[in-house]
């Protein structure tokens, strides 16, 4: 004869067992990854506009804890969430056509350095291809590069605090998903919604 297993479905349970059972999960430390990177790639994507980036996190409540992210986003992608980016790109648009450059392409990476995720572990560098001419004389254009080269460079420096600023904002998202994730209420819809995987004692004491 097989033997048989006795014990409670959760929804079964009253409310001092399940809340002994909701203690034994938080104990376990068991928390949908999957659900937490979801949440915090549709960010950096939706949120924020920041497109083909890989992330990494560490959300331990450690120090060296955080979000980071690399890759190679579009600016247009992100001026459309950001008004100073679309300003920048705007004042090069304008400065591309009054000096009549023949290509104009920029490429934007963002890097990540060392071993911890976090605000401070990345950096931004924007590069730009420009032709132009062929009326113009290399001294002449050098000159007439200064102006644009100031917009790029402010640019620059804008991207490389705001990664820093979404960085914050995402870590902060991150911590309050698990800290949803511990609550009652998440716990409860979880539990009750897998009353066919677990059973309990009638104690809230893990079964099986």
């Amino acid at each position: 004869m097989p033997e048989t297993t006795y014990g409670y479905r959760y929804s079964e349970l009253n409310d001092k067992a399940k809340a002994a059972a909701r203690e034994w999960w938080r104990g376990e430390g068991w928390l949908d990854s999957g659900q937490l990177r979801e949440l915090l790639e549709t960010d950096l994507r939706d949120h924020f506009g920041i497109t083909d980036c890989k992330l990494f996190y560490s959300l331990g409540s450690c120090q060296g804890d955080g979000v980071a992210f690399e890759g190679r986003p579009d600016l247009e992608e992100w001026a459309k969430h950001d008004e100073h980016i679309a300003a920048a790109l705007g004042q090069m648009t304008l400065w591309v056509v009054a000096h009549r450059v023949e290509e104009f392409n920029l490429l934007c990476k963002i890097s990540h350095h060392g071993h911890y995720y976090h605000w401070n572990s990345m950096d931004v560098a924007i590069s730009r291809d420009l032709w132009p001419p062929d009326d113009i004389g290399g001294d002449q254009w050098a000159e007439m590069e200064d102006g644009f080269n100031q917009i790029l460079v402010a640019l620059q420096e804008y991207c490389d605090e705001r990664i820093k600023k979404i960085s914050r904002e995402m870590e902060q998202t991150g911590y309050d998903e698990i800290e949803y994730e511990q609550s009652d209420e998440y716990i409860d819809e979880h539990l009750e919604a897998s009353d066919a995987h677990y059973l309990w004692e009638e104690n809230g004491e893990f079964l099986e």
